[in-house]
């Protein structure tokens, strides 16, 4: 998994100041359990308008997804695009998904079903 997200010079999104590179995502302990929980409250985890819900939900915690993965600080999150951190944040929760999937363990109808299981 190759992820990208540009931080740009200012608001206006003309110039790209730098361009943060991860080959995963990291995602803090205590993230990981948020992420868990919200995946489980979701109906049906394949509907892209229920995981928005569930992200724009979880800006918090996407917020330290996003500054662990990218090395990025609080001032340069003002110049990141929404649209790709929209992006990024679907990613987070397709590779959580993929990785509750494989644990199999606590039987929930969500996580089968979104791995086809």
């Amino acid at each position: 998994m190759r992820l990208i997200l540009n931080v740009y010079t200012n608001e206006t999104f003309s110039e790209v100041k730098r361009v943060c590179e991860a080959e995963r995502v990291r995602i803090p302990y205590r993230v990981g359990i948020y992420v868990a929980q919200t995946l489980d409250q979701v109906d049906d985890i394949t509907d892209e308008k229920q995981i928005l819900k569930v992200v724009t939900s979880s800006t918090a915690q996407i917020t330290k997804v996003i500054k662990a993965t990218f090395k990025v600080s609080e001032a340069e999150l003002e110049c990141v695009d929404i649209g790709e951190m929209y992006d990024v944040a679907m990613d987070l929760y397709r590779y959580a998904i993929e990785k509750f999937s494989s644990l199999k363990g606590d039987n929930s109808p969500n996580v089968g079903a979104a791995a086809g299981i």
